[in-house]
């Protein structure tokens, strides 16, 4: 039904406009409400997912650390490790002594096991960021880095140092060194 006839064009166009601005109003406050509503239940679910997280078995597992000390002589540091199939093989076979080495111009430092660690429970894949305990596989050589690297799927991490075991690291000498509990 159409309440202009077409001879009072201005009045029909501000009578169009008036429920065109009514209708708009509306929509747009339907349209916040249903946007608000929905960033509601959102923010809801997410804070029930977090609020009920119960940590698994296999979580807790990976919260805990074994604490390794490496003595290099003139001083110490200490290996945090992750516990999985292959720290667990590491820390059965201490107290080690080994060579530490430089790698990669002050990058790394490295040393080499007798034997491959059980991989049973690692995930290959690493990023290699500074302070990162890692075993490359292919060589089967434990690494510290100093310095980031790229990450690498031939990478396994076992843990971390601090930055203050870092600093002593960087100015340990290479040479023999001991790991023990």
């Amino acid at each position: 039904m159409n309440d202009c006839d077409g001879s009072v064009p201005a009045q029909c166009r501000a009578r169009w406009q008036q429920r065109m601005m009514h209708t708009l109003r509306g929509s747009a406050l339907v349209g916040l409400s249903l946007s608000g509503s929905l960033f509601l239940m959102s923010s809801l679910q997410l804070w029930c997912q977090t609020a009920h997280a119960v940590p698994t078995d296999h979580m807790a597992a990976e919260v805990q650390m074994t604490e390794v000390v490496m003595d290099l002589g003139q001083g110490a540091i200490t290996l945090q490790l992750n516990d999985n199939s292959a720290t667990r093989d590491l820390v059965s076979r201490l107290p080690l002594t080994v060579e530490l080495e430089d790698f990669g111009r002050g990058a790394e430092r490295i040393f080499y096991l007798d034997h491959e660690l059980d991989y049973s429970e690692v995930k290959p894949g690493s990023d290699a960021t500074v302070g990162t305990v890692a075993i490359y596989r292919p060589w089967g050589n434990v690494c510290i880095f100093l310095r980031s690297g790229n990450p690498s799927r031939d990478l396994i991490t076992l843990g971390h140092i601090s930055a203050q075991d870092l600093a002593t690291l960087k100015a340990a000498p290479l040479g023999e060194v001991k790991l023990h509990q």
